[in-house]
């Protein structure tokens, strides 16, 4: 017994004396044994002991290691030299006692920073998640708010632009219409005023120079500018002896008498030197403008219509005209009948069918138809409208009628 811890104590002193000589050799003893430690093997373990491994299965538990004091290589060299010691100890009592020890070296495992728990992660994700959130929210917003805004923005000045655009466009458009109007009126009124100073101009110029009067109907009608002018014009190319006949002319729209038929383009009551110009006489109707489109081959033009309607007014005026002659100068009718009337019978020619009709009314005709002009051709006269009179008839008009005036062409 004495001899074994004789034996033992010796060991150590050897051991001792050695430690300082191979605790910084790499591969010495003591290197070896913690590089076991750190292995999680034995070194010193008998062949044939079965070897601990802790298990991994469970997590390994977190402690609060405190931090080391003072230099940390020395620090550790201590820790080594108590470990040689421990397990010189273990072996060395092992060997008095008779007791087989096993050396188990459990592997140091690494600590590892708990990880956070999932209310940390969740609150940590969460507010990470609802800052990004709210951040990304508030984003949203201010760019929704911003891009309304700018929207709005956009839509009220191209709205306000719009509404400006046609406000203006609407003002302008009221004003240039007011403007139209305002100059068609004052047009209009200017037309109309300077047509009454020019058609009362033509009333006193006729009346002063043939001393007829140019009177508007009873019924409502008035004299037109281009209707005083053709009256003016007639009374200018007739004779004094046959235009002093008459002392008035009226622009009357229907007959005043009962007994003048409708179909009437014009009319003068016996013994009266006034005559009436009607509507037909200043009107295309239907069997003239056939006339007209039978003489043209074609429907005729608007100038052609007109200066067929002063033509045709102008020999209605002169038609009308020589009724008022022959209540005028009765005798000068008396001898027409006569002459051409014997027994009241029609001899001659006469150049229209209403001539025929009557002896005043074929001197009116005969009278119209001489003024109108024409040619003699063959023995007769022959109108511009083709219509034809005999020549007794012709230098009847030319003689006691116009005065020896003519209008041939």
């Amino acid at each position: 017994m004495n001899r074994r811890l004789t034996l033992a104590l010796f060991a150590l002193c050897f051991m001792l004396a050695s430690v300082f000589s191979v605790a910084g050799e790499d591969g010495s003893y003591l290197d070896t044994i913690y590089r076991a430690g750190d292995s999680g093997t034995s070194a010193v373990s008998d062949e044939g002991v079965p070897q601990y491994v802790e298990s991994t299965d469970q997590p390994p538990e977190v402690v609060d290691v405190p931090d080391p004091v003072g230099d940390p290589a020395q620090q550790k060299a201590i820790e080594k030299l108590q470990n040689i010691i421990n397990s010189l100890m273990r072996i060395i009592a092992g060997k008095i006692c008779g007791t087989r020890i096993v050396v188990v070296v459990i592997p140091c495992q690494r600590i590892v920073p708990k990880p956070p728990t999932s209310t940390e992660t969740s609150t940590s994700t969460s507010t990470a998640t609802q800052t990004q959130t709210q951040t990304q929210t508030q984003t949203q917003t201010q760019t929704q708010t911003q891009t309304q805004t700018q929207t709005q923005t956009q839509t009220q000045t191209q709205t306000q632009t719009q509404t400006q655009t046609q406000t203006q466009t609407q003002t302008q458009t009221q004003t240039q219409t007011q403007t139209q109007t305002q100059t068609q009126t004052q047009t209009q009124t200017q037309t109309q005023t300077q047509t009454a100073t020019d058609a009362e101009s033509i009333r006193a110029s006729v009346k002063a120079k043939y001393n007829i009067s140019l009177a508007n109907g009873t019924n409502g009608r008035e004299w037109s500018l281009n209707q005083l002018k053709a009256a003016d014009e007639a009374f200018g190319e007739l004779p004094a002896f046959f235009r002093k006949c008459t002392d008035m002319v009226y622009r009357d729209g229907e007959p005043n008498a009962s007994f003048i038929p409708p179909s009437a383009a014009a009319y003068v009551i016996v013994p009266e030197r006034k005559v009436h110009m009607l509507d037909l006489s200043v009107k295309m109707t239907q069997g003239a403008y056939n006339s007209l489109t039978a003489a043209y081959g074609r429907a005729p033009t608007t100038e052609e219509q007109m200066a067929y309607l002063k033509h045709n007014f102008k020999r209605t005026l002169v038609h009308e005209m020589t009724h008022c002659f022959q209540n005028t100068y009765p005798q000068v009718y008396q001898s027409w009948s006569r002459t051409f009337w014997p027994g009241g019978r029609l001899s001659g020619t006469c150049p229209t069918g209403y001539g025929r009709t009557q002896p005043a009314e074929d001197m009116a005709e005969s009278v119209a138809t001489y003024y109108t002009g024409g040619s003699i051709r063959n023995g007769m006269f022959v109108s511009r409208s083709g219509a034809t009179m005999d020549l007794n008839r012709y230098n009847f008009i030319k003689q006691y009628i116009m005065d020896g005036k003519e209008y041939l062409q």
